[in-house]
């Protein structure tokens, strides 16, 4: 009985239950269901859209059928593409990435790997060759972080990989361990490690040192090669077997040049076309050529003779310039010598200013000279003067010590009469205003007032003499300002004299120059005109001499001239001779980067081989198709593929599904044979029929029959039991509770 079934249900059925018989329905026919389970959790989802009305969910890489035969990734489908479905084929409508992330299941479908999904035809999940991969590299084709390696229905934390590879005689296993572990964030922390050991004559493993274990890594490494070189010669997947087609000219060159062998060619191409455009930009002609060096050297040296006829000339002037500044240095020792000898302090006199400072002085002193008079006079008139300063100070002491005396008796007489009032107001009633009888302080305020009685006889005393004492200092006072006073003028009347003494002293002195300069006057009058004289020479000199001075730095920028056009021939010389090399260097890069080049060495080699390859190509594909396969150069030096059927010829890239994989899986096998990669003993072929219909399986075995004559070991990983027929042995993987597990039959 039919009944639809969601895919979520279906698989919460296995889970539970296990295969209980369930099939699916397939473009051809019913198939059975080898396996159903989840692909990957909170994962994007793409919807396609189609013209009929028809939709599916999934998945970015979930695969549908395309008119062709081939099949797109939702993710990649660019929206022409016409596409498979139950009810004929129908155009995309529209593609777009859903908001929001679910739980994303598939099936895998025995034999055809293709089934109806909401009656669009997909294509259902695929198992790879991915062992090897990771033992040898660390990664799978299925995945791009190491914690994805792992089982997601697994709870273990450990996977381990070994391997055995036989290399020159020499047995060695690789194993490679992975431990993950989680974070708080998380995320998982996963280490990746590998291990070697060497197998013993007695099939015991032996464990490698460090040291023993580096140099094994390397030279497995030179045995298998590159990541990139192992799934290009001996993995081949649905999604890799087919590079080789639709990738570029440029691209295929590439891979032709490194699977024949000539990638060190185009190293060499790369590495002198470095060395070269290096070179190129330090080129000297870049700057310079030599026809303008040349122009400029001529240039250079008939400004030299130019140059020299002016420094011929400047020598000569300079000569004369000479000889006049010679004759005028004696004319000037001439005059130096008519000098008369005069006295130098003499020389340095000024008539005028000495006559200035006589009148000066002169007039200053007899203004001192009547101060003095005047000062004599006011002393005369003071006269004679009695203070005596001793007894003027001793008096005002004791003026002090009396003031201090009066005012502290004053202070005690008012506290003694404040105690006598004290005394009498103890005595009455506060309240009553009533004499108290049991109070009488009238002997202390008896011996109070007597002791009042005494100080103020004392103060009545003190005060007579403190009177006394004040007119004598008054008295003492009017003699104290006639001292000062007749002091100072005193002292006024010395300096005068002093100053009157000073001013005499200079005046003669003054005098005395005077008549000095008086008596030397006319010898001086007379050097007075040989100064003039001379003045008259040292100008004549100062003008030969910067007429000298001229012709000097005229001849030093004219030799200067001279030498560095000089070195500007010799440099531009060299430079000429550099250009010269640099050409022929440059000619020999270029034949050389010609040889190696595109059109060089390589694509000769390429040429050489080219019958060889589509020969082995006809061998492979006669009987197990209806045209051929050949690889061309083209007139651009351009590696193409032509498929070639009843005579005509076009692009293989063009071709149909069957079409593109036979072809791809015959390139692979003969590339693979002429390769000069490392490789092993074996090739792998991974999923890759999904584009050949199951009439047309039985022609590709006949290829797989030839092809395994040119490798000992052929892997090919598919779910069509079909193919099974084909195989010497079988590894069966069959998944258990999301466990798989490997048998061999």
């Amino acid at each position: 009985m039919e009944k639809e079934i969601e895919i979520g249900k279906l698989n919460d059925i296995y889970e539970k239950y296990g295969d209980l018989g369930f099939k699916i329905d397939t473009p051809y026919g019913y198939k059975d269901i080898k396996w159903c389970g989840i692909t990957e959790e909170n994962a994007d989802v793409y919807r396609c859209e189609l013209e009929n009305g028809l939709y599916v969910e999934g998945a970015d890489y979930h695969r549908l059928k395309k008119v062709d035969g081939d099949f797109v990734p939702l993710k990649l489908a660019c929206g022409d593409e016409i596409i498979q479905t139950r009810n004929g084929n129908s155009p995309i409508k529209s593609i777009s990435k859903l908001t929001v992330k679910d739980t994303l299941y598939d099936v895998q479908v025995a034999d055809v790997h293709q089934y109806y999904s909401n009656n669009i035809v997909s294509h259902n999940t695929s198992f790879n060759i991915d062992a090897p991969l990771f033992l040898y590299f660390g990664r799978t084709t299925k995945t791009d972080r190491n914690e994805e390696i792992f089982n997601q229905f697994s709870d273990s934390d450990k996977l381990s990989v070994r391997g055995m590879i036989e290399i020159d005689d020499e047995e060695y296993i690789v194993e490679r361990k992975m431990v993950r572990k989680l974070k708080k964030d998380g995320s998982w922390l996963v280490s990746n490690t590998v291990n070697y050991f060497k197998i013993l004559p007695d099939g015991e493993e032996e464990p490698m040192n460090e040291e023993d274990a580096t140099k094994t890594s390397q030279l497995i490494k030179q045995t298998i090669g590159s990541e990139d070189d192992f799934m290009m010669t001996i993995l081949a997947t649905a999604k890799n077997l087919e590079d080789l087609i639709d990738s570029t000219s440029t691209e295929k060159g590439k891979l032709i040049t490194r699977f024949v062998g000539l990638e060190v060619i185009e190293e060499k191409e790369k590495i002198v076309r470095k060395m070269y455009n290096e070179f190129s930009k330090k080129m000297k002609s870049n700057l310079y050529n030599i026809i303008d060096l040349t122009d400029e050297i001529t240039e250079h040296k008939d400004e030299n003779i130019t140059f020299q006829k002016l420094l011929n000339d400047n020598n000569t002037k300079l000569l004369i310039k000479k000889k006049e500044l010679t004759d005028l240095d004696k004319e000037k020792e001439v005059l130096f010598g008519k000098k008369q000898e005069i006295d130098k302090a003499i020389l340095k006199l000024s008539p005028n200013r000495l006559k200035e400072e006589i009148s000066k002085i002169t007039k200053d002193g007899v203004a001192e000279a009547k101060k003095l008079v005047i000062i004599k006079k006011d002393i005369t008139t003071i006269g004679e003067v009695k203070f005596d300063e001793d007894n003027y100070h001793l008096l005002n002491k004791k003026k002090r010590e009396l003031e201090r005396g009066i005012d502290k008796d004053e202070n005690e007489v008012e506290r003694l009469e404040q105690k006598i009032k004290d005394l009498t107001d103890s005595e009455i009633c506060v309240l009553c205003k009533r004499p108290l009888d049991d109070i009488d302080n009238s002997n202390d305020i008896d011996e109070t007032q007597k002791l009042i009685d005494r100080l103020n006889k004392k103060g009545v005393c003190d005060g007579e003499d403190l009177i006394d004492i004040n007119n004598q200092i008054e008295g003492m006072e009017e003699n104290q300002k006639l001292s000062t006073n007749k002091a100072k003028l005193e002292l006024q009347r010395d300096r005068i004299d002093v100053d009157l003494t000073s001013m005499r002293n200079d005046l003669k002195s003054l005098n005395n120059d005077m008549r000095e300069y008086n008596l030397n006057l006319a010898g001086i009058e007379f050097n007075k005109k040989i100064e003039s004289g001379i003045l008259g020479v040292n100008s004549k000199i100062q003008m030969s001499t910067i007429d000298k001075d001229k012709y000097i730095s005229n001849i030093e920028r004219i030799k200067a001239d001279i030498k560095q056009n000089d070195k500007d021939i010799e440099t531009k010389g060299v430079l000429i001779i550099n250009i010269k090399k640099e050409q022929l260097e440059e000619k020999n890069y270029k034949v050389y980067i010609e040889m190696v080049g595109k059109k060089g060495i390589g694509k000769i080699v390429l040429r050489s081989v080219l019958p060889i390859i589509n020969s082995e190509l006809h061998r492979l594909l006669d009987d197990v198709t209806d045209f051929d396969v050949e690889m061309i150069i083209s007139d651009k030096n351009d590696i193409e593929f032509y498929l070639i059927k009843d005579g005509v010829s076009k692009k293989l890239k063009s071709g149909s599904g069957l079409e593109r994989t036979t072809s791809a899986l015959a390139l692979r096998f003969v590339l693979s044979q002429i390769s000069s990669l490392p490789k092993p003993n074996f090739i792998a072929f991974d999923e890759i029929f999904g584009k050949i219909a199951s009439e047309n399986l039985e022609s590709v075995r006949l290829l797989f029959d030839k092809a395994s004559e040119m490798f000992e070991t052929i892997f090919i990983i598919t779910h069509i039991d079909i193919i099974k027929d084909w195989a010497n042995k079988l590894i069966v993987v069959e998944k258990k509770d999301n466990v798989s597990n490997i048998s061999v039959i």
